[in-house]
């Protein structure tokens, strides 16, 4: 007799609760706003993977401001994110850079995702040490780093498209 729960059921009902898991967590998937104390403080430097497989180095793009969105697909504040993200690169794409470390690690996945939803911005993978030295206990965080390579904008959730682009303009 052939048990009810495959091997293969069995996985993916795992990976369900381990996703929902994750997303109950203080500091899991958050949609309230909020802020940090990061903000003032020079941006630790990464070099992060990206979708595309090539690699950046965030200290090779001083000159310039970053916004960097901490995010996952499964998460629903991080997706609530990505059409006034699409906005703001649409704005400000050639004068400012835009990262999405994502803690989705499937490359494949990832890149269905990020075609699915026409996400023009380079998207990446956060790796641990990323994520220890941003001090991000939950997703989505938005982060604006001036040229000179100090944060001025630390936001956890969902943040305010119109204080966002105010920031950026006050960059530029």
């Amino acid at each position: 007799m052939q048990s009810f729960f495959s091997a293969k059921h069995h996985t993916s009902i795992m990976i369900v609760l381990l996703v929902a898991a994750i997303a109950l967590l203080p500091g899991g998937c958050r949609s309230e706003h909020g802020t940090s104390g990061f903000t003032g403080q020079p941006a630790p430097d990464f070099t992060l993977t990206m979708l595309d497989g090539s690699e950046l180095n965030l200290n090779k793009l001083r000159g310039r401001p970053v916004l960097i969105e901490f995010w996952a697909p499964w998460c629903p504040g991080c997706l609530h994110n990505i059409p006034p993200l699409k906005e703001l690169y649409a704005r400000y794409g050639e004068v400012v850079t835009f990262i999405a470390p994502s803690s989705e690690t499937g490359r494949q996945a990832l890149g269905q995702f990020v075609a699915d939803h026409a996400i023009p911005y380079p998207v990446g993978f956060a790796n641990r040490r990323l994520l220890a030295d941003y001090r991000i206990s939950g997703i989505p965080v938005t982060m604006l780093i001036d040229a000179e390579g100090l944060v001025r904008y630390h936001h956890i959730g969902q943040f305010s498209s119109a204080r966002l682009d105010e920031l950026i303009r006050e960059m530029l």
